[in-house]
């Protein structure tokens, strides 16, 4: 929002220009300025333990600061590098030492005994989480979008720093154990491979519940589904919320489609009881729930937190 307000091209291509660019890093904030067939694709894991590929949902207009950028392996590196050796690349200066060093300070604190994974936080720098793995400072950032998981992380004193992504919800946590069992390795603790090793066990129980729990789910959904109890015309229409714009629900051949900004997505019932159909907006499942007066169409839409009002 700053950068918007103050540089005529918007936060992106600032970045682009200033920040990625510079250090040679494969980083961009438009999903456009990517080819296709390098995005990897999500995947779902399904009740009988197979991994089913979603589309990528992410369009440029929903990339944001806060989760917003596409990167490969080499250039999210590359990016740690540069953080560790003080803003150089290469024997290059490329960024400033004094920010670099700046941004890795606490500006904000967290909650005692805050922790995520096998780390402790204690506060908050520019972008970065400031914390400890086993008494160590740590400096990372995690992020998370539906489908995909990724860890950028460093010890500054030992001079070392990890980067993990993954692409499917079910193994997000296979990052932070990538992440400890290196930084383990790399300090010489004698106990890395038992306590990697039981790390990816509890992994593997987990796994067994979240298939589990699909195939619960499965069940579920199949004794809710029944035929819409209203006509379809009584669920389309426009619909607004001030904070979260328009939602246009239409029908064609009989089928119910829902609009949500540049989001589109077939609707299907999930729990007609209770007027709810679900769709597949923000790369994964949302619950639509309607809310009917006694007779006529549907008079608003909730969606998560949001809940839009018809206006037509």
């Amino acid at each position: 929002m700053v950068i918007d307000a103050l540089r005529p091209e918007g936060w992106k291509a600032f970045l682009d220009r200033r920040v990625f660019k510079p250090a040679g890093l494969d980083i961009r904030s438009a999903v456009s300025d990517a080819p296709p067939a390098r995005i990897a694709k999500s995947h779902q894991l399904q009740a009988d333990g197979r991994f089913i590929s979603q589309p990528f949902a992410k369009r440029d207009v929903t990339m944001n600061a806060a989760g917003g950028h596409l990167g490969t392996i080499k250039g999210l590196a590359r990016w740690v590098i540069a953080h560790l050796e003080d803003g150089r690349l290469e024997g290059a200066q490329v960024y400033p030492a004094a920010a670099v060093r700046r941004s890795h300070e606490i500006l904000a604190r967290q909650p005692p005994k805050t922790r995520f994974a096998f780390f402790d936080r204690d506060g908050w720098g520019m972008g970065w989480d400031v914390g400890r793995y086993d008494g160590e400072q740590m400096v990372s950032r995690f992020g998370g979008y539906t489908g995909f998981r990724s860890h950028l992380s460093m010890l500054p004193a030992r001079g070392v720093g990890v980067v993990a992504v993954v692409n499917g919800d079910s193994g997000s946590g296979i990052t932070d154990v990538i992440a400890a069992y290196a930084y383990d390795r790399l300090l010489g603790k004698p106990d890395a491979e038992t306590r990697g090793a039981a790390r990816l066990d509890s992994l593997a129980t987990r796994l067994q519940t979240l298939k589990r729990r699909a195939g619960e789910a499965d069940s579920a959904r199949a004794a809710r589904q029944r035929p819409l109890p209203r006509p379809v015309a009584d669920y389309t229409g426009r619909f607004e919320d001030p904070g979260f714009g328009r939602v246009v629900i239409s029908q064609t051949d009989g089928k119910l489609m829902i609009r949500w900004g540049v989001l589109e997505s077939a609707l299907a019932p999930y729990d007609v009881a209770k007027d709810q159909l679900s769709a597949v907006l923000l790369g994964g499942e949302n619950i639509v729930e309607f809310r009917f007066g006694p007779v006529g169409p549907a008079l608003d839409v909730t969606i998560g937190n949001a809940s839009f009002a018809r206006i037509r």
